[in-house]
Order: C-alpha cells, then sequence, then structure tokens
C-alpha cells in the first residue's frame, strides 16, 4: 500500500535571504521565524538560526560596576601607595608630549606629496588658531587627567563650555569626577552610549556633548557595558595591606624590637588613688623608647619595673 500522506500542513518559515526583484532594484524581505518551525523537514531550537525582523531589538541593561565605596578604596590606593605612580607613569608614556590638531585632504588622489603639502599649506592659519586654542585651554593636561582617572575609576567624563551660541568654539574644559557621575543610558539599537546622567553637576550629557573614556568598555564583568574596570582593582587589596603595614605596623613593630615592652609597679605607700594616678601618669609621660630616662621621685616611693617577655617561643 502506498504511504499515506499527512494531511496535516506544514508551517513554513520565512528566511531573511527572501529577496523580491523589481527591475534593476532588489527589495530584501525580512520576516520574524517561529523557533520550533520545521525548515526543510528539520527542526530546530537554535537562537541563532532566529531571523530576527525590523520591529525586534536584542535589549540590555547595564549597571555599575562599583560602589561608591569601592572608588574610594581606588582613590586611597591610587594616592597612597606605588600603584598610583605607576599609573601616571604609564600615561606619561603613552601620551608623550601630548595630541595636536592636524589637516589631511578629503581628495588626494593623483597629488603627488609636494602638491598635498601645498594644499595644507593654504590652511596653516586655521590651524595654527586651533593649536593656540588647544594651549590656551590645556587640552593636553586635560586629556592626560581624564585618562588617569579613566585608569583608576575606570571611567571619565570630558566635555567642554561653548564660547558663544551656535556653532562656536570651546571656552572651557571641564571633567567630571568619576565618583560624581552616575548611570549609563544605552541606545538599544546597537548598545551604543546614548547619555551619562551626573550628580556634580546634575545634568544628562549626550556623546556629541563630551569624549567619554572607558577602560575596557565590553569588560568581563557582568552587566556593566561601559561602566568600565579599574586598573586598580587587583591591586587595591595588596596596596590598602601596605599602607596598614607602613604606617601602623612597621612603627610599632621598631618600637618594640628597640625598646621592648616592661610594666612598672608602684606602691601607694599610704597616698590616695587620685595622686598616685598623677605620679603614673607624670612617670609614663617622662619616658621615652630607647633612650635613658630621669624620674624623680619621694623617699617613701616604692617603685619596680618588670620586663614582659613577648618574644615568640615557636621554632
Amino acid at each position: 500500500m502506498p504511504a499515506k500522506k499527512s494531511t496535516k500542513p506544514r508551517r513554513k518559515i520565512a528566511s531573511a535571504s527572501k529577496v523580491k526583484t523589481t527591475g534593476n532594484m532588489a527589495k530584501a524581505e525580512i520576516v520574524t521565524a517561529t523557533r520550533g518551525a520545521t525548515q526543510d523537514g528539520d527542526r530546530f531550537q537554535s537562537a541563532s538560526r532566529t531571523v530576527l525582523s525590523g520591529v525586534r531589538e536584542l535589549m540590555t541593561f547595564t549597571n555599575p560596576t562599583y560602589t561608591d565605596a569601592e572608588l574610594g578604596y581606588f582613590q586611597d590606593a591610587w594616592a597612597n601607595s606605588v600603584a598610583g605612580a605607576v599609573i601616571d607613569k604609564k600615561m606619561e608614556f603613552v601620551m608623550g608630549r601630548g595630541v595636536k590638531p592636524t589637516f589631511e585632504l578629503r581628495e588626494e588622489k593623483g597629488l603627488d606629496d609636494e602638491q598635498k603639502k601645498s594644499a595644507l599649506k593654504k590652511h596653516d592659519d586655521i590651524l595654527n588658531e586651533l593649536i593656540q586654542l588647544d594651549q590656551k585651554l590645556g587640552f593636553n593636561q586635560k586629556l592626560f587627567d581624564a585618562a588617569v582617572m579613566a585608569k583608576v575609576f575606570g571611567r571619565c567624563v570630558m566635555t567642554w563650555e561653548q564660547a558663544g551660541t551656535g556653532i562656536s568654539r570651546p571656552g572651557a574644559i571641564k571633567l567630571i569626577h568619576p565618583r560624581d557621575t552616575g548611570r549609563v543610558f544605552l541606545d538599544q539599537k546597537d548598545w551604543s552610549l546614548e547619555k551619562v546622567v551626573t550628580f556634580n553637576p546634575s545634568a544628562e550629557i549626550t556623546p556629541p556633548e563630551m569624549v567619554y573614556l572607558v577602560h575596557k568598555p565590553d569588560s568581563p564583568i557582568r552587566k556593566t557595558l561601559l561602566f568600565g574596570v579599574s586598573d586598580l582593582q587587583r591591586v587595591v587589596g595588596a596596596a590598602r595591606a601596605w599602607r596598614r603595614i607602613v604606617e601602623f605596623d612597621m612603627p610599632e613593630i621598631t618600637t618594640s624590637m628597640w625598646a621592648g615592652y616592661g610594666m612598672f609597679l608602684v606602691k601607694k605607700m599610704g597616698r590616695n588613688t587620685a595622686d598616685t594616678d598623677a605620679d603614673l601618669s607624670a612617670l609614663l609621660d617622662s619616658l621615652k623608647p630607647g633612650a635613658f630616662n630621669a624620674v624623680a621621685v619621694d623617699a617613701l616611693d616604692d617603685i619596680d619595673y618588670k620586663t614582659l617577655d613577648l618574644d615568640s617561643k615557636t621554632k
């Protein structure tokens, strides 16, 4: 017996490669595919074979990489450890003598080197004016500082104030501290930067109004797109520990190694508690570790000193 054909209609799937031809112009028709539908007798569930229509977009969101307290740790590590000096020297090497404006010809086909130089020389007055404007605004120093902050905190906003209305030249360049920089908004069409919210000053700044420096914008840290990663993250724990060792532990260790620890035993000899405490305070205040000390006592005072053995007993 011949096999019975299924009467169940097969679901068809459209492909983005389906093209309608009209004259010498081709018009593509993009249709959304249904997951689980059949295509040439096969069933598939892979998202990679799903065709997106023009109205559908992959949506995402992003969160700050660090809390303000963590940014404070980075700030402290930069200011008080050798890691900060390393970042400064690294950026000095990267920036070199800075940057300056240059002009290029839009169309240079068929021109030799001398002709290119001659064409560019006509615009030297404008070029020199732009160079002087950069020097006046301190552009290279501002750019260097912004790059350092992007390395320390992961990102930095550099914006400017216009000198006049309409199309005009910048009158001032301003850096907004990363700890005063807030949420990042994404353009969901391509996940590019839409705007940045700042706290001090309170503003919403768009890409045409700023230069947004980000260290590792697509970092491996999940859900932190365009928030960046600090170069100090991997060393901040060691930097904080080293600072505590240098500022607190080392002086204490040095003092104990030179002077050791001891205890004075003073008998009251009939005096009241207030007088005894005053004498003890005067005695302790007069002593200096690792130095000779002289203390005036009454004939009836009975003072005994005991050395405290705090040496390790382990081998």
